[in-house]
């Protein structure tokens, strides 16, 4: 009868022949069981049926200049995923959006460079630079860490890395929870 699968309509059979939807759905997995026919049901999913018939592989024709432009296209796009996999100086968020073509003015915090950067040891003249500000910051009096932090706006865990050095060099003295210089 038919050498190839087609498309039916179980609401359009269930309209014209007056039974229910389910009614249609049974009997044609009755028919198919009793393999009179080769029923397929149909899925809730979306799905597309094309109006026009496609054209075949071997007769499809790309013109150079668009294979030329797609695979530049391709060749971006690639490298834009090496370098996200590959560059551990720059936040990953920033990558993302630049790469979307928005534009971000500061780093996230959350991926794992931004933490990598916020955790890593401070160099010699950041490290000196945070010593000489909490000096600065503790020479007209004692101060807690919190307190020093939010008057340097130094981050408390790089605050706290100084404090230590400076305890251990007997610099600092540390007071009912208050850290003050050694005079």
């Amino acid at each position: 009868m038919f050498a190839d699968y087609v498309y039916i309509s179980e609401d359009m059979l269930a309209s014209r022949s007056g039974l229910t939807r389910r009614e249609v759905y049974d009997a044609l997995v009755l028919l198919s069981r009793r393999r009179i026919l080769h029923y397929i049901p149909g899925k809730k999913t979306p799905y597309i049926i094309y109006t026009r018939e496609r054209q075949e592989a071997s007769r499809i024709c790309i013109g150079k200049e668009v294979y030329e432009d797609r695979k530049a296209s391709y060749e971006r796009r690639i490298k834009a995923m090496l370098e996200y996999i590959s560059d551990g100086a720059h936040c990953r968020s920033r990558m993302l959006l630049r790469y979307f073509g928005e534009k971000s003015e500061c780093n996230c915090g959350q991926c794992d460079v931004c933490l990598q950067q916020k955790n890593a040891e401070p160099g010699k003249d950041e490290f000196d630079e945070i010593v000489c500000k909490l000096t600065e910051a503790l020479a007209d009096s004692p101060l807690s860490l919190q307190e020093a932090a939010h008057r340097t706006g130094i981050p408390e865990e790089r605050l706290l890395q100084a404090a230590n050095y400076l305890l251990a060099e007997e610099r600092l003295v540390q007071q009912d929870g208050k850290l003050g210089l050694v005079r």
